[in-house]
């Protein structure tokens, strides 16, 4: 669970920054991610990661950066 700060957590994530970060690997599963809100849940790839080595539930986008 990631929270904005809103007090299930004593601080905030820094705007812009990935809650999960993939810098490697193959096979990686992401399960029952949350976030105060979705849009504020933050998954990232290295350029260097195939997308298909990454699987989420549905409702979870992982960008490239």
């Amino acid at each position: 669970m990631f929270s904005d700060g809103d007090g299930n957590q004593t601080g905030a994530t820094a705007a812009g920054t990935p809650h999960v970060y993939v810098g490697g690997g193959t096979g990686v599963r992401l399960r029952n991610l949350q976030a105060s809100t979705s849009d504020q849940l933050r998954v990232v790839r290295a350029a260097t990661v195939n997308a298909s080595a990454i699987v989420t539930d549905p409702d979870v986008t992982v960008t490239v950066g």
